[in-house]
């Protein structure tokens, strides 16, 4: 599974499988790419290149929805999972914490997209077509005009790589730091309207159970 965000704010995997029916897999995040240790694989449920693999069926990988994370591959065997998602009411959340996070990331993939586009077609310059962007002096082209070698030089450093990653991880550290409101600062929690209460018997759950002996 590639990498991506969930739109709840937390997720959690349970693994079901036994971890000897399969070799690889686990969830990766790009945040952990740095932090295993490849000199111990066998103990840490750490694994490289920053997979969490759980040691036992029944173990679960709770976090963040919107760091940035996939599915490793499963090179062997078969992999199940139950893959859940947690949403978190609005009062407990900072306003627009989750807003400039994702403006950040938008930037920051548009950067990238078009980096790896230019390269892709073997451009070696920056083109623009609406003369706007251009600084007032010295519009004079018409057509696609190229970039001020300074304005160029200011739009490859802002679409390395290694950049748009830092960016990317100090957003999300900001993100998680930021999105809680301490608990004194939390609205009041509204009660929902749930129905009655009744007792539920064995002919309800007809039809409804799966492998139900008496």
């Amino acid at each position: 599974l590639d990498f991506h965000r969930d739109g709840s704010l937390l997720s959690f995997t349970v693994l079901l499988s036994q971890p000897e029916d399969f070799e690889g897999g686990g969830t990766i995040f790009d945040a952990l790419r740095d932090a295993a240790d490849e000199s111990d694989q066998q103990s840490t449920v750490l694994k490289a290149p920053g997979s969490i693999q759980p040691l036992n069926a029944g173990y679960a990988t709770l976090h963040s929805g919107k760091l940035l994370h996939g599915g490793h591959v499963v090179t062997k065997g078969q992999r199940i999972v139950l893959v859940g998602f947690v949403d978190v009411d609005l009062r407990n959340m900072r306003e627009g914490a989750l807003g400039s996070a994702a403006k950040e990331w938008g930037r920051n993939d548009v950067r990238e997209f078009w980096n790896q586009r230019r390269l892709k077609q073997q451009k070696a310059a920056w083109n623009i077509s609406n003369m706007r962007y251009l600084p007032k002096k010295g519009r004079s082209c018409l057509g696609k005009c190229s970039l001020p070698a300074s304005l160029l030089e200011s739009i490859e450093n802002r679409s390395k790589p290694e950049i748009i990653r830092e960016r990317r991880l100090r957003s999300e550290d900001r993100l998680l730091r930021d999105i809680m409101l301490p608990r004194a600062e939390r609205g009041e929690k509204i009660e929902e309207e749930l129905g009655e209460w009744r007792e539920v018997s064995l002919e309800d759950m007809d039809g409804l159970m799966i492998g139900w002996e008496e």
